[in-house]
């Protein structure tokens, strides 16, 4: 099977004798506007087809930003060395990998596939 294989991927892969090369007036089969269109299209159905996820996106952003703000509570007023300001910038980095290594555990561990 595999030899009989290779050798029609050798016959199909040259044009027979007196073919006339492919001809396309554009690059592109759509312009970049319609190309924008159906990806928007595309995203905005695979956005309202997970009411769940959304919505639990949306309480984890809640949470986070209420966590990140927290933490820079009035930071800006203060006079303060730079290894708080440190500690701070820290602290967030290790939110946001926390944050981060969660949410790509769910999506693999989940039972479906979450589309963007």
């Amino acid at each position: 099977m595999s030899r009989r294989n290779k050798a029609l991927i050798r016959e199909l892969s040259a044009p027979p004798p007196g073919a006339k090369d492919l001809y396309f007036p554009t690059q592109y089969s759509q312009s970049t506007w319609e190309q924008f269109k159906s990806c928007l299209w595309k995203q905005w159905l695979s956005y309202w087809r997970s009411p769940d996820y959304n919505l639990v996106r949306f309480f984890f952003t809640l949470a986070v930003a209420l966590v990140v703000g927290t933490v820079f509570w009035r930071v800006g007023k203060k006079r303060f060395k730079v290894t708080t300001l440190i500690e701070h910038t820290s602290s967030n980095f290790v939110l946001y990998a926390f944050c981060y290594y969660n949410y790509f555990f769910c999506r693999i561990f989940a039972g479906e596939a979450q589309v963007i």
